[in-house]
């Protein structure tokens, strides 16, 4: 008799649940919502941005970016003033909590001195800054000589004559970005192959590659690039002769002969007419 009683108290009460559950989903019944209170106090916290303070930029400012985190309460709004211009950003990574937002410009940053400041506002109203400035300097192209043995490098198609089998390449850069921006490497052709290196950069606009090589005739490639200005100093192709002295041209060769034969005249006559 227990069984049958406590078996018709759980039928009661599942129909009961059933009932509520339905009323409940056609909204007769309204579930309780609670309001959620969150204090907050500090503002979001602004770091790992682009660009940053004190610095000089010489490739491209295409945008600025921001990593904004606050655990607290959601980042609602985030901007950067530049120049008294202010450019909204976007949320590009993350989430309002916990992310990088980015605003890309429809022109790159012209050269300049900058100041800018970034702005975050959370949910709860509060606001955080940071500013700086940056700079983006003229753009120089790049110049400069080269020299093989320390004989100036002056066309691409000049044979350069070693006697040395020791081959010192070096270039010297007369204007440009920053030796930290600029590349420099040698290629020289061996039995067909090419073999490069990059060069070393020894002294302030100086750089330098010593090779040892066999006798004979090498080509040669000499490049030194600034991708920053898109600019290069290159020596194509120059015929390096390796353990040969530079001989002396035909024409100077007559020039001598002709020079030796005036002079050995000159003497003789004055000789003969002392005597």
């Amino acid at each position: 008799m227990l069984s049958r009683n406590f078996g018709y108290a759980l039928t009661i009460a599942g129909l009961i649940m059933l009932c509520i559950g339905v009323l409940q989903a056609y909204y007769v019944l309204p579930i309780p919502k609670f309001a959620m209170l969150v204090v907050d106090s500090s503002p979001p916290d602004i770091w790992l941005t682009l660009p940053e303070d004190g610095k000089t930029y010489w490739g491209k400012i295409t945008y600025a970016s921001a990593y904004v985190r606050d655990m607290e309460s959601p980042v609602d709004f985030v901007s950067i003033i530049i120049n008294e211009v202010e450019h909204p950003m976007t949320l590009e990574e993350g989430t309002v909590n916990d992310g990088v937002w980015r605003v890309h410009f429809d022109e790159p940053l012209s050269a300049g001195t900058y100041k800018f400041r970034f702005v975050a506002i959370n949910r709860a109203g509060l606001s955080s800054f940071k500013d700086g400035t940056f700079i983006i300097p003229e753009k120089v192209p790049l110049e400069g000589e080269w020299y093989i043995n320390d004989q100036k490098v002056v066309s691409r198609d000049q044979t350069v004559y070693v006697a040395s089998n020791n081959v010192t390449f070096k270039f010297v850069k007369t204007s440009g970005s920053p030796d930290s921006m600029i590349f420099v490497s040698v290629i020289v052709w061996i039995n067909g192959e090419h073999h490069q290196k990059v060069m070393d950069h020894v002294a302030e606009g100086t750089w330098t590659s010593t090779w040892t090589l066999e006798d004979g005739t090498y080509k040669v490639e000499l490049i030194a690039q600034d991708p920053t200005t898109n600019t290069q100093v290159t020596m194509s192709i120059v015929n390096l002769k390796v353990g040969q002295q530079n001989p002396i041209p035909p024409a100077m060769l007559n020039i001598y002969t002709i020079l030796g034969l005036a002079l050995t005249g000159i003497g003789l006559i004055i000789t003969l007419r002392r005597e």
